[in-house]
């Protein structure tokens, strides 16, 4: 089956190696989502911040989300295709559709100085763009807008064509308020095909990325060093596991394996808990919708 970052390594927005599904598009999304330019789907789902988990059950923020003003769901500025070379979709739109409470896409350039630099993303020369995505709202993002290209900025002594080369990120920097609660269906052009159990729906790991996920230790910096490798089993998500693991695991020495089985069995602890914790929110916000 058309598999969504499996040969990147990205594991991250909820995968695991070992435990990866692919599942096919049921009859309603089948129904809804017709495009023959895509043959993939993947859902993100937003939280407000009263669905936090660790003001819900009580819990210490991490360092991340100190001071609790960092509760709702958020995704940090990214790129997700750069001429097909992230991931495994082709270089192709990705259409977005929103079931749910409306949410706050920013798109923000970086820009490349004629000396090679890079220019932080949102300064005055070329500041932050906000689109809202709702029901109502289909929003496509292109290839074209990830690649190096002229871009119209702010005149200034650096800049005094107003034009420098430019490649667009984009994110989810805005929380949700409250009890608030937004999905968004993403269909991609995928090129790449994975194995997977058809009673399971579990993508099939190789001999070689299975031993790999076993055996090899993994710390915070090999975490950083192996970056996109798909057998160490993630990149960015990986070195942050480790920046907020628990005693014993702060320093690495722990393989793949080890670290995701940890995290299964504390969150199978405390996952009843927060269900019950966040239920009356989530049927008010469906409610609303």
């Amino acid at each position: 089956m058309w598999a969504y970052e499996w040969c990147s390594g990205k594991f991250s927005i909820g995968r695991q190696p070992d435990r990866f599904r692919i599942f096919p598009y049921p009859d309603c999304i089948e129904h809804i989502l017709q495009d023959d330019r895509f043959n993939s789907c993947i859902v993100l789902c937003y939280l407000g911040k009263s669905y936090c988990v660790y003001c819900r059950l009580n819990l210490p923020h991490p360092p991340s989300r100190k001071g609790g003003d960092k509760c709702g769901s958020t995704l940090g500025l990214h790129q997700d295709v750069v001429g097909g070379q992230r991931n495994s979709q082709d270089a192709a739109p990705i259409s977005t559709m929103t079931v749910g409470h409306p949410r706050v896409l920013t798109m923000a350039l970086q820009l490349r100085r004629r000396d090679g630099d890079l220019h932080r993303c949102g300064t005055e020369l070329a500041p932050e763009v906000t689109f809202t995505l709702s029901p109502t709202v289909e929003f496509e993002l292109h290839n074209q807008d990830e690649q190096w290209h002229p871009r119209t900025v702010k005149k200034t002594e650096d800049t005094p064509e107003g034009v420098v080369l430019g490649s667009y990120l984009h994110g989810m920097q805005d929380q949700l308020q409250g009890h608030n609660a937004s999905c968004g269906l993403l269909r991609r052009p995928l090129n790449t095909a994975a194995e997977v159990n058809s009673h399971t729906h579990m993508v099939i790991m190789s001999k070689a990325e299975k031993q790999a996920y076993t055996q090899r230790n993994l710390s915070k910096q090999t975490g950083k060093q192996t970056g996109n490798k798909r057998a160490a089993g993630g990149g960015n998500e990986q070195t942050k596991m480790f920046n907020g693991a628990p005693a014993g695991f702060e320093d690495g020495g722990r393989t793949a394996q080890e670290c995701y089985e940890f995290a299964r069995s504390t969150w199978k602890e405390l996952a009843p808990r927060w269900a019950d914790e966040i239920k009356p929110l989530l049927e008010q916000a469906v409610k609303e919708w």
